[in-house]
């Protein structure tokens, strides 16, 4: 297949993906996190049928860094929002610590468990085992939302739940940007100490989004903003990829600057969201192309980074069931926090990518488990928690259902991240 089929064939992937999944996925049509689209990568990929070949993924690989970064574009534009208002500074910091729970766990065993396969040095071991930490990481908003929307979910637990994975994803990519520091950096005249470096890579960000605010006025034009910002992130991806900096960063933090500082922000979000869909489904198919089961570390890595993904999850949700609003949904509410998506994804390509080789595809295999295995357990356990919880106004989730109004209207004209 050439590049040129290959990508047109991607784009007609996206065009189909947006009117087939479109706004109506997050109410049944499709699974919460889109692990369809990654299984049916591999398939194509050249481990399997062989239809999308290694020199062609190399090929499309910038379209897959700039894929990645557009969706974390959008999703650092309703990063820290539940329903359109900001969360609290303290919901922020909580989310933040459990985050960084799971991901100390999954980095330590998969740290020791490379040690004990003799992977070659301490900054091979720290920067493997931190890249498949950092995918870890994430709760998924999107599944909290399709259990709220699907089955009509409402109340202090559910709520928790969706302020606290609606801001998790801070931690993992600050680590993400820390890596790429690890890394071999592009020659350039420039000495500067890493942190310098860290600081770049948000800073380019920060001002790549004021840019774009002072560009739009006060007066938003539909699309003309639409210009401006995917300009922006171009930009954003293509300079940081440049300088060998973590892309995904720079573009999270354009979208947390854009939302905080524009006056705009519901419009411009709204207008966002419709090319999320189309841009995940080619950038979730690449990436289970890019999946290989070659490595002899593999399956002593992934049982590690699953274990402990597992144990990180169940911790905090015993966290929560510590509470008053937690308890009555049982010890394994911490289940329900196992779905991993947009974040987990677009972090193991971008280290992938940036790391290649076989350390490249064993992240990207972890990433792609972790993800398969939250949308097996997930969803259905974090429905069972919230009906013993008593907050499933619709238990048995019949898509003919509407949405009751506050779901409808925090949803309407989006699609969660």
């Amino acid at each position: 297949m050439s590049p040129m089929t290959a990508f047109i064939g991607l784009l007609f992937l996206a065009y189909v993906g947006s009117i087939v999944v479109g706004g109506r996925a997050v109410r049944g049509y499709g699974l919460p996190s889109g692990s369809e689209y990654l299984l049916l990568g591999f398939l194509c990929g050249p481990y399997v049928l062989g239809l999308l070949s290694n020199e062609l993924l190399l090929t499309l690989s910038p379209f897959l860094q700039v894929g990645a970064g557009w969706l974390l574009l959008v999703s650092g534009m309703d990063w820290g929002y539940v329903d359109g208002k900001p969360s609290s500074f303290k919901a922020i910091a909580l989310s933040f610590l459990l985050a960084l729970i799971t991901g100390g766990l999954v980095f330590g065993g998969v740290y020791w468990v490379l040690g004990e396969l003799g992977t070659r040095t301490p900054q091979n071991r720290l920067l493997l085992a931190g890249a498949i930490a950092a995918a870890g990481m994430e709760t998924t908003r999107v599944a909290v939302r399709w259990v709220m929307e699907r089955y009509g979910a409402r109340g202090p637990l559910c709520r928790t739940i969706a302020t606290l994975a609606d801001a998790d994803e801070l931690p993992a990519l600050l680590l993400v940007g820390a890596l790429f520091l690890l890394a071999p950096m592009p020659e350039t005249h420039i000495y500067l100490p890493p942190s310098g470096w860290f600081g770049i890579t948000l800073g380019v960000g920060v001002a790549m989004g004021l840019i774009s605010v002072a560009l739009m006025g006060p007066k938003l034009h539909h699309g003309e903003a639409q210009c401006l910002v995917l300009g922006a992130g171009l930009l954003c991806t293509g300079l940081s990829t440049a300088l060998g900096l973590a892309g995904v960063v720079s573009s999270f933090v354009l979208g947390i600057t854009l939302s905080r500082i524009t006056p705009h922000r519901p419009a411009l979000l709204s207008l966002l969201k419709k090319s999320e869909q189309p841009v995940l489904l080619p950038v979730l198919l690449m990436a289970g192309a890019l999946v290989t089961l070659e490595d002899r570390r593999l399956p002593a890595v992934l049982a590690t980074a699953l274990g402990a993904r597992l144990l990180g999850k169940l911790l905090t949700g015993g966290l929560l069931f510590a509470t008053k609003a937690g308890r009555p949904a049982g010890p394994l509410l911490g289940l329900g926090l196992l779905p991993s998506g947009v974040v987990t994804i677009c972090v193991a390509v971008s280290l992938a990518l940036r790391i290649g080789g076989k350390d490249g595809d064993l992240i990207l295999a972890a990433a792609a488990a972790m993800t398969l295995l939250g949308e097996l357990l997930g969803p259905v356990s974090l429905r069972r928690a919230l009906h013993r919880a008593g907050e499933l106004e619709n238990p048995t989730g019949t898509r003919s259902d509407p949405p009751s109004p506050p779901a409808a209207a925090a949803s309407a004209g989006t699609v969660p991240s």
